[in-house]
């Protein structure tokens, strides 16, 4: 089941600070359960193709858990442009690997479109912590779309996680 088929639309910031959230990878951090520290890595490439009848890109990015300590869960969302998506629930246990899958408006998918898909815990009981994070920039190749990795703001070349 693609889980933006339960997204409404709705308009927000990306990030409302101005600051930057854009980080490739992370050092492992605890979670809120019990002390764990876990890792989000992607596990291989994404990918996306136009549903069939209707007016939606469906993304797959394959993730994997790595770390140590009692099972919790996270949360992940996308955002691009002005749009940030509704957060969707994912396991964090060492070891689970699983796609991120989500559908994208194709209005919003529009070529040099930034995408930024991150893997949120809490830290405590008012804030979270972005355990990933990764961008990538939109495109098309006649009728088809795709999904290219930037680099982090440390420079690291696309594609890389750390």
């Amino acid at each position: 089941m693609w889980v933006g088929a339960r997204h409404k639309l709705a308009a927000y910031p990306v990030c409302p600070t101005g600051g930057s959230r854009l980080l490739l990878g992370c050092e492992p951090k605890p979670s809120a359960e019990g002390g764990s520290i876990f890792k989000v890595e992607q596990n291989g490439s994404e990918r996306c193709d136009l549903a069939p009848n209707s007016s939606f890109v469906r993304v797959q990015v394959p993730v994997r858990i790595v770390g140590e300590g009692q099972s919790g869960e996270a949360t992940f969302r996308y955002s691009i442009g002005s749009f940030t998506s509704h957060e969707a629930k994912l396991l964090l246990k060492a070891g689970f690997e699983t796609n991120l899958r989500f559908r994208v408006p194709e209005e919003l998918f529009r070529p040099r479109e930034r995408l930024v898909l991150e893997v949120l815990a809490k830290s405590n009981e008012a804030s979270r912590k972005v355990l990933w994070a990764k961008r990538y920039e939109v495109g098309w190749t006649g009728k088809e779309p795709h999904l290219e990795p930037m680099p982090d703001s440390l420079g690291d070349a696309p594609g890389e996680t750390a």
